[in-house]
């Protein structure tokens, strides 16, 4: 059995864990499974609003699956959360991801970024 077999076996033993839905989201993630993967976090979140580290996890996802403006959305409130938490090492990668975010969303040629028009 993989370690995504078992995440998900894990969810089904324990649907209201936001720990095995976090385990899930991040073996999805590891297998590019993205949507799955951000689906997961999304639940671990809403069992826990305040579980820092899912919130990074689901802006990567995101991002993967090139939703800039709603991985940046994550983020932000992830930067709140984990500052008001004292979660200093996943608010500090969410920072440095969102600066990533907002240069690609800066970008004109970049395919999530605003059209410039020119050729």
């Amino acid at each position: 059995m993989t370690r995504l077999e078992r995440m998900r076996k894990l969810v089904e033993l324990d649907p209201k864990s936001e720990i095995t839905h976090f385990g899930l989201g991040q073996a999805c993630y590891d297998e590019g499974l993205f949507a799955e993967g951000a689906s997961a976090m999304a639940r671990a979140i809403e069992i826990k609003p305040d579980y820092t580290a899912a919130y990074e996890i689901l802006g990567r996802c995101l991002e993967k699956m090139g939703n800039l403006e709603e991985a940046e959305a994550v983020y932000l409130k992830g930067i709140e959360i984990g500052t008001v938490r004292g979660d200093m090492i996943p608010t500090e990668k969410m920072k440095a991801r969102l600066n990533r975010v907002k240069g690609k969303r800066a970008l004109p040629d970049s395919p999530a970024g605003p059209s410039s028009g020119a050729a």
